[in-house]
């Protein structure tokens, strides 16, 4: 087919079979050919667009996808799901677009905080190490050499709880200054039990701020023995044995007011 004059001449010359395409706005089409943007489907839309830019660029350079890019990113949803052809009024498309509306509103909800919470027993079965010391310093390192991690906390290792680490103080980084997810905090002069990983022959804390309790030597006294018996539950072959064996630790640790969080969460 043959096109007649004027802008007639971009459209395709041959005669393909259409879409029906609803009536939307089309930026880059001239008034006469948005009046009759119905007879064209998607892909002659942008074969007409890309044309027309070709025909106003000199030279040898090659149409961009601009244009294009510009005219859906300027439609709205619904003109969007228009221009797909597909019908916002039938009660599946109703069903689908409600399920996604319901569905992204959890999501959002569920993953507001980018990791998931670390009880006790999660930090025990994932952490390579598992320590009780005291946080002797924290050096701040040159600002200028712009490192990662920021910081370094220098902690007395007063006693492993898991793994093996033969020195008497440890260098464990952090970032203190990461907004979210919340990061591992240290301060001087503080005992903690830290749940730690190697990376690189360097300590860092496990699971970010879940993986640092700071604590008073009384609380730790209560946490030492739950992570002894958790420790002791792992290594149970029957399966049953063992989950009757959780239960009655998780109520072990409601029933102290320092390790309550860690058997709620779970």
């Amino acid at each position: 087919m043959k096109a007649s004059s004027g802008e007639g001449r971009y459209l395709l010359r041959e005669k393909k079979p259409t879409l029906p395409c609803p009536s939307v706005p089309v930026p880059l089409l001239s008034k006469k050919r948005e009046q009759s943007a119905t007879e064209y489907g998607p892909h002659k839309v942008i074969g007409y667009v890309l044309r027309r830019q070709e025909n106003n660029i000199p030279g040898d350079r090659r149409p961009s996808f601009r244009p294009v890019k510009k005219y859906f990113t300027s439609l709205s949803v619904m003109e969007m799901l228009r221009f797909l052809h597909l019908d916002i009024q039938t009660k599946p498309m109703k069903t689908l677009i409600s399920t996604l509306i319901v569905g992204i509103g959890v999501c959002y909800s569920a993953f507001s905080y980018p990791i998931d919470p670390r009880p006790l027993r999660k930090l025990i079965i994932e952490s390579e190490y598992i320590v009780v010391g005291y946080v002797v310093k924290v050096v701040v390192p040159d600002p200028a050499k712009n490192r990662y991690p920021s910081h370094v906390a220098h902690i007395r290792v007063d006693e492993v709880l898991q793994g093996e680490i033969g020195d008497d103080v440890i260098k464990v980084g952090f970032s203190p200054y990461v907004i979210c997810p919340a990061p591992a905090q240290y301060e001087e002069n503080t005992h903690v039990i830290v749940f730690l990983d190697r990376h690189k022959q360097q300590f860092i804390t496990h699971a970010m701020s879940y993986g640092v309790k700071t604590l008073e030597p009384d609380e730790i006294n209560v946490y030492k023995p739950r992570i002894r018996e958790m420790q002791t539950i792992l290594d149970l072959k029957d399966a049953d044995d063992r989950f009757i064996q959780t239960v009655e630790w998780l109520v072990k640790c409601v029933e102290h007011e320092a390790t309550r969080w860690e058997a709620l969460t779970n």
